[in-house]
């Protein structure tokens, strides 16, 4: 890879990674919100709920604005929506301003995430399209990672308000950098878009991995908030233990999407990545200390492996040009937005309600249910 190359992908990588701060940066503060607003559990599990509708939202938007007008024109609007509302997030006076803010953030994120993909398309070669992938999840992770490992310290020092205002400007100064380094793409005519709506790869991996993508987002919402209620860790050190979910896919996801690069059989792979992912899940009502932590590990290096194959399949597709890959991820990303984005919600209830170790089991169900729907997926 030459210089030019090396600057781009970095640039994109640390652009993915305050993308995935700003995901997950709000997660290890749900305690300080719900304390300061006066918020029940199942009501805080509106906000991720919210983040998740306005993503699902402009995922395929964000896919046909990329063909109209250019993939990092699209994503540096994403970008710029998600920073603002970010820090008006921490300038929200009450739980429903909030609500519409993050509503809005999710937005933001819907019209990055697929698009800046397609520049890795054109970096990396198909042969490497696994790796690529898989740099690609680790930054997100990373950024997340850090969200949840340090934003409850960064809260408690600055105030819950003060922490998403610092994460919001954040994006807005990586974004000013991938305006001044990220080569613009030429913008289409819309020409035959309606064959990416019928792709069976493209629906088949949406729909496929749909119960892994709401079960991994859920887990890593409120794993955080769990081991502080039900197993009496100091939140000083649960957002260590939680955060371990994205870091160890800093790891995972270079690694599992090199694997699959050298093995294919894709499918496969996921299949038994996810269904590891669900049995760990089930685990986790009987952990202590101890497997709480191994059993975040264990989570956030299988799920970066899934990530990486699972958005490297469209643009393994011969039939998908690379103007058309943003649209893709937007149709995969959507599915499993929409499929997924209750979830958070119907756990907090069921925790709110029940407890959590119901919630758990209906979590690690939810994982494999879609699974079958894999069969569709022909790609090597």
């Amino acid at each position: 890879m030459n210089k030019k190359l090396i600057i781009n992908s970095a640039s994109i990588i640390s652009s993915r990674a305050i993308y995935g701060l700003n995901w997950y940066n709000i997660s290890p503060i749900f305690i300080l919100i719900m304390n300061a607003l006066s918020l029940s559990l199942d009501k805080i599990g509106l906000l991720p709920t919210a983040f998740l509708f306005g993503a699902a939202m402009f995922n395929i938007p964000s896919g046909i604005i990329a063909y109209k007008i250019g993939a990092k024109r699209t994503a540096m609007i994403g970008m710029y929506i998600l920073s603002i509302f970010t820090i008006l997030s921490g300038l929200a006076q009450n739980f429903y301003t909030l609500l519409i803010f993050r509503f809005i953030v999710g937005v933001g994120a819907g019209l990055y995430f697929a698009p800046i993909i397609k520049l890795l398309r054109i970096i990396f070669s198909r042969e490497r399209q696994g790796l690529a992938l898989g740099l690609y999840s680790a930054a997100f992770n990373l950024g997340a990672g850090i969200g949840i490992a340090s934003w409850y310290v960064v809260a408690s020092y600055t105030g819950w308000r003060s922490s998403l205002i610092i994460a919001g400007i954040l994006g807005i100064l990586i974004t000013l950098e991938n305006h001044l380094i990220l080569p613009n793409d030429n913008p289409n005519k819309i020409g035959n878009v309606l064959s990416i709506f019928k792709n069976k790869n493209v629906l088949g991996i949406g729909l496929g991995c749909a119960g892994f993508w709401g079960s991994y987002f859920t887990t890593s919402q409120f794993y955080d908030t769990y081991i502080i209620k039900a197993l009496n860790i100091d939140s000083s050190y649960s957002g260590i233990i939680s955060s371990a979910i994205l870091i160890a896919g800093v790891i995972g996801g270079p690694i599992l999407g090199s694997f699959s690069d050298l093995f294919k059989k894709r499918r496969t792979f996921l299949i038994i990545l996810t269904m590891l992912m669900a049995i760990d899940i089930a685990t986790i009502p009987f952990s202590n200390y101890f497997l709480a932590i191994l059993n975040s590990i264990f989570i956030g290096f299988i799920s970066a492996g899934v990530f990486s194959i699972m958005y490297a399949v469209p643009s393994l597709d011969n039939s998908i040009s690379n103007e058309l890959i943003p649209l893709a991820l937007g149709i995969v990303n959507t599915l499993q937005i929409a499929l997924g984005s209750t979830i958070p919600y119907i756990f907090a209830f069921i925790a709110h309600s029940s407890s959590f170790t119901y919630s758990w089991f209906m979590l690690s169900i939810y994982s494999v249910i879609t699974l079958p729907i894999l069969k569709i997926v022909n790609i090597k």
